[in-house]
């Protein structure tokens, strides 16, 4: 299904802003990137250098997010980059664009090269009368057997891919050939009950064909594909258990130290106190036995006569006054 939506998926959007974000950096920098053979590049960035290397694109552009910003046609599954941005899943790094941008001459321009790709929904035109008759030439090589032949060529994993493809696709035709059958299957006609018996005989042949190939490639002997382990990790053997998280236990934490309190000053009588609040004497200089003191309004100091201005003078703590008082030694 073609997708007309062009700002409406996130990779897509994805692929613009890389696009972007290499002529930002290198609009102004072009002689970093170098071509250095038919389909390699290196592009200097500030931490390194990069490099970009084309392969096939075997994707419909209308099905895959090629970037369409300036006729650029960056296509993640046809160009690959050594940098951590290039790990996206259909999206680009900026250096793929940068190459496409700047370094176009190195492209590889090989349409006989590309490979076909066959979709379920392709409509078929009948041969003869009945559409439901199989015609079976094979003398000719369809396009589905080139492509098989081509792929046999790759890895496991790419051939894991190719059938899982094959797989949907079948779904996909078996889902839309149920809806048709269940529309004629509502028609009172002996013509479509016998063209029904030949679908059905055509099934079942196809089954039959189904259960004879999982016969021969299925075998006990045939091991089922497996991830790639990390270089940390042993080859062989099972998989060494996790370690475990350990809690800080509570006797490591120092408890708090309790602190003596700081002993209080000892309560006191303001009249008790026997020393003159400005010359801080218990008796004047000088030889009277008999000692006039004066006493504050307000703080309730006591002072002496001598040291102070006489009755009624101010306190010097306060905004009180002294009032003669007569204390016996």
């Amino acid at each position: 299904m073609a997708r007309g939506l062009r700002e409406g998926r996130h990779r897509l959007q994805e692929q613009h802003r890389a696009h972007a974000l290499a002529i930002q950096i290198y609009g102004r920098n072009r002689e970093a990137v170098k071509i250095v053979a038919e389909g390699r590049w290196t592009v200097q960035d500030r931490s390194g250098m990069r490099y970009v290397e084309q392969d096939i694109c075997i994707c419909d552009a209308k099905l895959n997010n090629h970037c369409q910003e300036d006729g650029c046609g960056a296509c993640a599954y046809a160009f690959r980059c050594e940098c951590l941005y290039d790990s996206k899943s259909g999206v680009c790094c900026a250096h793929v664009h940068a190459v496409l941008l700047y370094g176009s001459e190195g492209r590889i321009h090989d349409d006989s090269a590309q490979r076909t790709t066959v979709s379920a929904f392709a409509p078929q035109t009948p041969t003869t009368s009945d559409a439901y008759s199989v015609v079976d030439d094979s003398s000719t090589p369809t396009s589905t057997e080139l492509y098989v032949v081509e792929r046999s060529a790759h890895s496991d994993t790419d051939m894991l891919d190719h059938n899982k493809d094959a797989v949907q696709q079948i779904e996909a035709a078996m889902a839309a050939l149920r809806a048709d059958l269940i529309s004629i299957s509502r028609i009172a006609n002996s013509a479509v009950g016998d063209q029904l018996d030949k679908v059905l005989s055509v099934v079942t042949g196809l089954g039959k064909e189904v259960a004879t190939m999982k016969t021969t490639h299925c075998t006990n002997s045939a091991k089922r594909v497996r991830l790639a382990r990390r270089a940390d990790l042993p080859a062989v053997g099972r998989m060494p258990n996790p370690p475990p998280i350990r809690l800080a236990k509570r006797t490591t934490v120092e408890p708090k130290r309790q602190r003596s309190p700081i002993p209080s000053l000892p309560e006191y009588a303001k009249n008790a106190i026997h020393f003159c609040a400005v010359c801080f004497r218990r008796a004047p200089a000088t030889n009277d036995t008999m000692d006039d003191w004066l006493k504050c309004t307000s703080c309730e100091m006591w002072a002496h006569e001598q040291c102070t201005d006489g009755e009624g003078s101010a306190c010097p703590y306060d905004e009180g006054t002294f009032q003669c008082n007569v204390v016996e030694d």
